[in-house]
């Protein structure tokens, strides 16, 4: 996957990997939801792990984040 770009031309994989060597840190990105098929909008989080040369990675799709944020706005008013 090192060459594959979302749908924007973002190099997803190359950035994370980017971030990951920088410390750790956020992507955005495109990302074919598997239970949709379709790319979405994802925000990643990469880490690394030197001793082993991974980098490892987790990521949230936006329209969870916003779902979840509405839950936390409702609840705390």
């Amino acid at each position: 996957l090192w060459d594959y770009r979302d749908d924007h031309g973002k190099p997803v994989i190359q950035e994370l990997v980017a971030a990951a060597r920088a410390g750790g840190g956020f992507v955005e990105y495109g990302w074919q939801r598997p239970s949709t098929g379709r790319p979405e909008r994802k925000l990643g989080y990469a880490a690394l792990i030197p001793e082993f040369g991974w980098m490892v990675g987790t990521g949230l799709y936006f329209d969870h984040l916003e779902q979840s944020q509405q839950v936390i706005q409702r609840s705390s008013a």
